[in-house]
């Protein structure tokens, strides 16, 4: 467990580099300055309230709100902020996940995106048919929500109609 004082300077590190998050280069050089801040600014931000998550497969973070709409086949690679805050956990993913370039016998890890790429965002919007569905992917991924129960009872609805006009005819 750590000391009040620990904390304290953790966090006003992390204060100091508060530009971190608007840096250019996406790559931090291993034993650097700029990764060592950038692990103090993870870590500050995995112990506040509502924390962010990160998709390692995309390689950024994700709100809770975000993680409700995140690729369904990407659910098992979103990691909680123990996953990736400390410069051991942060640098295993970043290895284990092919975030790391080695460059003139250099070591750079990748920085997280900030947000989610939009074609990784399936929408939660319900559609009933897949003219909608296609009508609504022009703008974003859309899950199609059409149960069993649904088709049975619209392929029995279209078949009563059907017998109800052969019975007439």
């Amino acid at each position: 467990m750590e000391s009040k004082n620990e904390s304290a300077s953790i966090e006003q590190k992390a204060q100091n580099s508060h530009s971190l998050v608007t840096l250019t280069s996406q790559l931090m050089e291993e034993f650097s300055k700029e990764l060592e801040d950038y692990i103090t600014w993870l870590y500050t931000e995995g112990r506040k309230p509502n924390p962010k998550s990160v998709c390692v497969r995309c390689w950024c973070f994700i709100t809770r709100e975000q993680k409700e709409k995140h690729e369904p086949s990407h659910i098992s690679d979103v990691v909680t902020p123990a996953k990736y805050y400390t410069q051991e956990t942060f640098t295993k993913l970043a290895i284990d996940y092919g975030k790391v370039v080695e460059e003139n016998g250099k070591i750079f890890y990748k920085k997280f995106r900030e947000k989610p790429l939009p074609f990784t965002q399936v929408s939660t919007k319900r559609v009933k048919t897949v003219a909608d569905a296609i009508s609504a992917s022009k703008d974003t991924k859309v899950a199609i929500d059409l149960s069993q129960k649904e088709v049975k009872q619209k392929s029995h609805a279209a078949t009563s109609n059907l017998s109800q006009v052969l019975v007439y005819a």
